[in-house]
């Protein structure tokens, strides 16, 4: 009996080494391509993550900030040398990098002004500036130019990822008496210092500039007095 061999047994199937290199190339290629979108995705998750983790920083900061600082009250005080002739001036002590004043809207307490204190800490430039926000409450404390500040009982640690942080003040910069007029001639601009013993008043706007690794952002606070009547009665001039 005789045996047929079937048609196509003995073929050989497979691919040529041109079909395997065409074959090798495309997969690396796919392969180089989903390598450099995925890095390109966690490049730009990373840079969202930072910004919308500094976004929130900074709305804390500056819904905190904003509460106290439009609460602030020309809160008149005297010194030892002006007790007895009833000289009073507004507490406010302002630099480029510290703020001290009395408000109304304390972040601590509802039922007391405080007397606030923010600072800026600079660390080494891998940590940047800390920004500290410090309360002591005047239910039972008394505050006079040239005592000792109270002890601040409570504090805040707003930021450490700002590289570097200012304030700046607009109100009054001088006052001179016109005789034709028989009236002070006022101007105003940004100083880099504001006295409320000096200015015998409180600023209008405090400004705070904040420099992040990305960039820069300049808040502002306006200041309403609240004093007006006493201002003109305890000025002592």
């Amino acid at each position: 009996m005789s045996i047929r061999s079937l048609p196509g047994l003995n073929s050989v199937a497979g691919f040529t080494l041109v079909e395997v290199m065409v074959s090798t190339m495309i997969l690396a290629m796919v392969v180089s391509m989903a390598a450099f979108s995925l890095s390109m995705f966690m490049d730009l998750w990373r840079d969202d993550r930072y910004a919308g983790a500094e976004a929130i920083e900074e709305y804390r900061l500056a819904s905190l900030l904003r509460s106290s600082l439009e609460g602030a009250y020309d809160y008149y005080v005297t010194d030892p040398a002006n007790e007895r002739l009833r000289n009073y001036y507004p507490f406010f002590f302002g630099n480029s990098d510290s703020l001290t004043y009395v408000t109304l809207s304390s972040v601590f307490s509802q039922d007391s002004p405080a007397l606030v204190r923010i600072s800026f800490k600079k660390e080494d430039v891998a940590q940047g500036t800390a920004i500290i926000y410090q309360e002591a409450l005047l239910d039972s404390t008394y505050v006079r130019y040239q005592d000792q500040l109270p002890a601040f009982s409570h504090q805040l640690l707003l930021s450490e990822s700002v590289t570097d942080a200012q304030f700046r003040y607009f109100g009054l910069w001088e006052r001179i008496w016109q005789p034709a007029l028989e009236d002070f001639l006022e101007t105003e601009r940004w100083q880099a210092t504001f006295f409320g013993k000096e200015k015998k008043m409180i600023p209008k706007k405090v400004e705070l500039t904040l420099t992040f690794p990305q960039g820069k952002e300049v808040l502002l606070f306006p200041i309403r007095s609240y004093n007006v009547f006493k201002q003109d009665s305890f000025s002592g001039e």
